[in-house]
């Protein structure tokens, strides 16, 4: 099932993004069976952060076997575009329809020197890969027997300036194909929504909640997080002794009218539990 499909239906979707172990086992295929219960979409990371893992095409396969519709994240990190193709053939043949076309974050955040970026595609240029695949081509021009179609989305990353060329490159994926948004965390319900009127975006919009149980945790992800700034508002708040999971909870509430749907970020289970029991 398309991601937008299910929204136009139900009105809001809630996802979760889980990341693919670096080795396969057990525990993650129960991870994901207990998320199940409450998701009927997950994303799956790609190589998070240049790390190398179990691929997200697999995890989505897995994720299948349980009922959930997967969304595979897909970076022009570490493909070109004839390996971006052939992922996308791959993920069609298995059933899969919907895919987060990603740039990705640089290979040096991984830990490894001697990994080379490939960067052969970037964002905009992979949704127009995609596009071309639903018109039953490949690059280069050779056909298809049929059309290849999925639902593809792309990233929002609300913290990115100048203001002005981020909200431009928006549009601009909207044109070649993105379907939907998923965005950075939102950490400043107010600050975000201001962005969300300015851009004026045609597809739907799902917005990232990354819940932030401590302060220690904040300061690590505003010093680590690339392109995220935590504001000093919730520092204090938690610094205060707030509890964090009624913190988001008020996010979430300030938001939701404005968005199509949530997509939780390294979340616990119990975490998102609470959240989507109290926000309904």
């Amino acid at each position: 099932m398309y991601i937008t499909d299910y929204i136009e239906k139900h009105g809001f979707v809630y996802t979760v993004e889980l990341t693919p172990p670096v080795v396969f086992r057990e525990k993650f295929e129960k991870k994901v069976q207990k998320f199940s219960k409450l998701f009927k979409f997950m994303n799956f990371t790609d190589f998070q952060r240049g790390t190398v893992k179990v691929t997200s095409l697999v995890a989505a396969i897995i994720a299948k076997d349980y009922g959930v519709e997967p969304v595979i994240q897909l970076t022009g990190r570490d493909r070109n575009r004839i390996a971006i193709q052939g992922e996308l053939l791959s993920a069609y043949a298995m059933g899969i329809e919907n895919v987060l076309c990603l740039t990705g974050d640089h290979t040096s955040l991984g830990g490894d020197d001697q990994a080379k970026y490939v960067g052969d595609v970037d964002s905009v240029q992979m949704l127009k890969l995609v596009e071309l695949l639903s018109c039953g081509e490949l690059y280069g021009g050779k056909k298809l027997r049929k059309k290849v179609e999925f639902c593809a989305g792309a990233a929002l990353n609300h913290y990115s300036e100048p203001r002005e060329l981020n909200i431009f490159k928006l549009h601009q994926k909207e044109r070649v194909g993105a379907r939907f948004f998923q965005t950075q965390p939102v950490f400043d319900a107010e600050e975000f929504l201001k962005f969300l009127e300015e851009a004026k975006l045609k597809v739907p919009v799902i917005a990232g909640i990354m819940p932030v149980r401590n302060l220690k945790m904040a300061e690590f992800l505003d010093k680590n997080l690339s392109g995220v700034k935590i504001p000093e508002q919730l520092m204090e708040r938690l610094s205060n002794g707030e509890d964090y999971l009624d913190i988001f909870v008020e996010i979430l509430r300030v938001i939701k009218p404005h968005i199509a749907g949530v997509h939780f970020m390294m979340a616990k289970y119990d975490e998102v539990a609470y959240i989507v029991d109290k926000v309904g």
